[in-house]
C-alpha cells in the first residue's frame, strides 16, 4: 500500500459522514459526495506511492473545482495532502 493509505481510508469515512450530515439544501449532491468517498477508498488501495500521490492530486483538483471546500469535509484528506506536500519538498531538497 502507498504511504497515505490510512489517512485516505479515514477520509473516505469522513466524506460519508459529511454526506449523511449535509443539509438537504446543500448544493453538493449525495452522488457527488459518494463519488469522492469512493475515489478516496480507491486511492487508499493503490500500491504505488507515485500513483497514489497522482490520484490524491486529482481528487484535490476535483474538490477545488466542484467542492465541497469546507474544512469539515474529510479533514484526513487535507492531512494527507499536507503530508504529500511535505514529502515532495523533502524529495526535492
Amino acid at each position: 500500500m502507498g504511504g497515505y493509505t490510512e489517512l485516505l481510508a479515514q477520509a473516505a469515512n469522513e466524506a460519508r459522514e459529511f454526506e449523511r450530515s449535509a443539509p438537504p439544501s446543500s448544493h453538493h449532491s449525495t452522488a457527488w459526495l459518494e463519488l469522492l468517498a469512493k475515489r478516496m477508498e480507491q486511492a487508499a488501495s493503490i500500491d504505488s506511492l507515485e500513483r497514489q500521490e497522482l490520484e490524491m492530486l486529482a481528487i484535490a483538483r476535483s474538490l477545488c473545482d466542484s467542492g465541497p471546500t469546507e474544512n469539515s469535509f474529510a479533514p484526513s484528506f487535507h492531512k494527507a495532502l499536507d503530508a504529500l506536500q511535505k514529502d515532495r519538498k523533502k524529495r526535492r531538497a
